[in-house]
């Protein structure tokens, strides 16, 4: 089900990217990029565009349609300098998709070596570093101030990511629940786990942001139906994490590729 939210979202959000003139090349990286997608995977996008633009970008991201969601949370401090990363998260039939949007200098960055190009409008060079070196390398940029409810708004969000480590029995669920406040935690038992993760949830929800509560806990409710799922089969931690098991992209991705 997730696998098809996403596959018809990143159809959506690179149509949007090959429609802008200001954008001079995208790429997937992450599991996507890596040909190691599975149920849970996010988007991950490496996006080339001008110096001009990504100074516009930072101060005003919803300008660009593709960078619009009903969740938007700046990410510049995990990008090096000259360059920008925005998460957003969109509630598709009910359910949150995160798309992280890592937007570099078109003159300057190349393509990681673990990623795979959608489209570029000329010839980009393939570099030396996969993704996560690369962004990680030199200076940084500076964060931005974000408010006591900004920051509970994208812990919220956080607490569904916490639910995909549980589906994938994922040691970083753990690590992850510890990060949102319970830093005594140390039980490995998915319904342990997920009782953690919803509690956490009831003390970070608000009515002003409702719609996105409702999204993170029917997240976890489809994350336990699936943990439920794989104890009755004896499914271990492997099959549960072996990836290609999305459906195919559809046509704007392969259009994209093709242009």
């Amino acid at each position: 089900m997730l696998a098809g939210l996403r596959d018809r979202l990143l159809d959506e959000v690179l149509g949007l990217l090959a429609a802008d003139p200001e954008v001079a090349g995208v790429a997937l990286v992450g599991s996507l990029g890596r040909g190691e997608e599975d149920d849970w995977s996010d988007i991950d996008l490496f996006i080339l565009a001008s110096d001009q633009f990504i100074r516009q970008f930072m101060n005003e991201p919803a300008a660009s349609p593709w960078a619009r969601g009903d969740l938007l949370s700046d990410g510049r401090h995990n990008s090096p300098a000259g360059a920008t990363s925005l998460g957003t998260t969109h509630i598709r039939s009910g359910l949150p998709l995160w798309v992280d949007l890592h937007v570099h200098p078109a003159e300057r960055a190349p393509w990681p070596t673990d990623s795979r190009a959608v489209f570029e409008r000329r010839p980009v060079r393939t570099g030396t570093l996969p993704f996560g070196e690369f962004n990680a390398s030199g200076p940084r940029q500076p964060a931005t101030a974000k408010t006591q409810d900004e920051v509970r708004r994208i812990h919220l969000g956080y607490v569904a990511n916490g639910g995909k480590y549980v589906a994938r029995r994922s040691p970083r669920a753990g690590e992850m629940i510890r990060f949102l406040g319970r830093t005594d935690f140390s039980d490995p038992d998915p319904a342990a786990q997920l009782r953690a993760l919803r509690g956490i949830a009831e003390d970070l929800s608000s009515p002003s942001w409702g719609r996105l509560g409702d999204a993170v806990a029917a997240h976890l409710d489809l994350v336990e139906a699936t943990v439920q799922s794989a104890v009755g089969l004896g499914i271990t931690a492997a099959h549960v994490r072996a990836p290609g098991l999305s459906a195919p992209w559809s046509g704007a991705v392969l259009a994209a590729r093709r242009s």
